[in-house]
């Protein structure tokens, strides 16, 4: 019978098999423990990345801001701020925030979109790219291309070794199906179409920039045998020529 590791080394049964093998309430029971110990760890995860920031790479997080900074030099935007969260949620947050480094670009008084992460060495991991709901993005500000194209401008100024984006495949096992599946719409349904936009966000901007799949993140790094690079603007517009391509490919 296939069995699989939990923490310490315990190898127990897959859950399916452990749900058939238990009374309904006592599989009820283990699944609510699995869930608290789950949100309990990341929350010390998160805690412990916020304080790895702000005591070791602020200095870096500022040299970060100044280059997603020159990545949304467009008349839409209004500002963009770099802030240190130590937990998530917060009371003033439309959505949660899933890392303690948080990038976010403002139309006038309200956050439109977000980039957060957090980093870890000279590795800067991007765990989230999101916009708020309600608020009309123009089309041409492509707001994930430039967040990553910053990022790549901060790797070759020799801010970090590195930048990781999490990949879509793991981004979804954290998704809460019933509660993001539309009106009279399955589970299933709801996963690949969250699937779907999650893999456009952020497996396919990446790819389009070069980033290599490695495991749940796509990698990119700089060499400094490569030519100067473009200027991020060159560069952003390159993406979308590239972009438009590939849609029609698909």
């Amino acid at each position: 019978m296939a069995t699989f590791k939990a923490f310490d080394g315990i190898s127990i049964l897959p859950r399916s098999v452990a749900d058939k093998t238990k009374p309904p309430a006592l599989s009820a029971l283990l699944c609510h423990a699995r869930r608290r110990l789950a949100v309990r760890l990341w929350r010390i995860k998160f805690f412990a990345a916020y304080v790895l920031a702000i005591s070791c790479h602020h200095r870096v997080a500022s040299n970060l801001l100044l280059f997603t900074k020159r990545a949304f030099a467009h008349p839409w935007a209004t500002q963009v701020t770099l802030e240190f969260r130590p937990s998530t949620p917060s009371p003033d947050d439309r959505f949660p925030i899933d890392a303690p480094v948080v990038l976010s670009v403002w139309r006038e008084d309200k956050r439109a979109v977000v980039m957060a992460g957090y980093f870890v060495g000279r590795c800067w991991y991007v765990r989230q790219l999101q916009g708020t709901a309600g608020i009309n993005i123009p089309k041409d500000l492509d707001w994930t291309g430039r967040f990553i194209a910053g990022c790549q401008a901060f790797v070759r100024s020799g801010g970090c070794k590195q930048v990781r984006v999490v990949r879509a495949c793991d981004l979804i096992r954290g998704v809460n199906l019933e509660k993001g599946a539309r009106e009279n719409e399955t589970v299933e349904h709801a996963r690949e179409r969250i699937l779907r936009k999650l893999t456009l966000h952020y497996d396919d901007t990446a790819k389009q920039f070069g980033f290599v799949p490695v495991g749940r993140w796509t990698v990119w790094w700089h060499s400094p045998k490569k030519p100067d690079p473009q200027p991020i603007r060159a560069q952003i517009t390159k993406y979308l020529m590239l972009k438009a391509l590939w849609q029609d490919h698909r």
